[in-house]
């Protein structure tokens, strides 16, 4: 004979489990949180001669209605520059599960950036932003040309 124990404890398990299961099929809603994030964009900076580590580059950023897109921030690191962009990050959750987050971009999707550096030539990208979110952590390889006719290196 079943005692009432083992009827009560399974019954309470597949309550539990039946809970569990709808809340994570959303039954219960959805909710949906925004919040204004800043995220980094890396780029490496080198001479296109030697590919050594340009120090003392700079960063502006356009777009289409906005002139000053993005904020330089200190990287801390030799021939990385660092770049803050904003976004919108909306994260999605039910009562027990995080059901994952997307960013939302105020404006157009690409960035345009000059790295500026005062013995090398400016050099113009075009960072596409919906790609850097999908890929966090990337950095990219920027390659500047020096100045013609200066010499770079030398202390007479």
């Amino acid at each position: 004979m079943i005692s009432k124990k083992l009827i009560t404890t399974s019954l309470l398990l597949l309550t539990a489990g039946a809970f569990m299961l709808a809340d994570y099929a959303g039954l219960f809603g959805i909710n949906e949180k925004s919040e204004y994030s800043l995220h980094e964009i890396k780029f490496r900076v080198a001479d296109s001669e030697d590919n050594a580590p340009l120090v003392h580059t700079r960063a502006k950023c356009f777009q289409k209605t906005l002139s000053q897109a993005c904020t330089q921030r200190v990287s801390g690191k030799v021939g990385i520059v660092s770049i803050m962009v904003p976004a919108t990050r909306v994260s999605y959750r039910s009562l027990l599960f995080d059901k994952g987050e997307k960013f939302v971009l105020a404006r157009e999707p690409d960035l345009q950036v000059m790295l500026i550096h005062t013995d090398y030539m400016t050099q113009a990208v075009t960072v596409n932003l919906n790609e850097v979110f999908e890929q966090p952590g990337k950095i990219y390889q920027v390659s500047m040309q020096a100045r013609g006719g200066e010499q770079k290196g030398n202390l007479e």
